[in-house]
């Protein structure tokens, strides 16, 4: 077996993409062995590593964690941080000089 071939098998890889399917660069990628990489630009990212859990930040975006372990091909979507709907209700005064 090439070593290539033993890094794809024992690594820990996969792609960040936004909710519409765009790859997210510049994610930050940490698994809990103190291991950390940023994504490139085409949402990419990769680690030599058995199993972990594996965290995914990036700013305007809510984190995402995952348990993974060697050979994982992920594909990682995360979602915007004001995912939530917000409803405004109000009710009027009436004037008390009417």
């Amino acid at each position: 077996m090439s070593a290539l071939t033993l890094f794809l098998f024992l690594a820990i890889r996969g792609v960040v993409k936004d909710a519409s399917g765009q790859p997210l660069g510049g994610a930050a990628v940490s698994i809990d062995n103190g291991a950390s990489v940023v994504t490139s630009p085409d949402g990419a990212f990769a680690f030599d590593a058995d199993g972990h859990r594996l965290r995914v930040t990036r700013s305007g975006f809510q984190p995402e964690v995952r348990d993974v372990k060697s050979g994982d091909v992920m594909e990682i979507e995360l979602r915007p941080a004001l995912a939530e709907t917000i409803v405004v209700s109000g009710i009027r005064a009436d004037d008390p000089r009417r």
